[in-house]
């Protein structure tokens, strides 16, 4: 039912794209932990995860709503 609408659009781009991303931020926050190097307190992981989270939410979980509604993709004019 929901296979032609937004709803696989917003899903498919909050899986794919914030997993890869957070992939990338995890790893890199970790090998930066790895090193053994003294924190610095101006550390800006924190603010760039919750800034990269709720940004990710508002852009996509309008299209996961119009996909729920019945909104269908691939049409011009609805």
């Amino acid at each position: 039912m929901l296979h032609a609408t937004y709803f696989v659009v917003g899903h498919f781009h909050m899986v794919n794209g914030r997993g890869v991303h957070f992939r990338c931020l995890c790893r890199h926050l970790l090998l930066v932990r790895k090193d053994d190097r003294p924190h610095d307190e101006r550390d800006l992981g924190p603010l760039h995860f919750w800034l990269t989270f709720i940004g990710t939410y508002c852009i996509f979980m309008p299209f996961h709503y119009l996909g729920l509604v019945g909104n269908v993709r691939r049409y011009s004019a609805f």
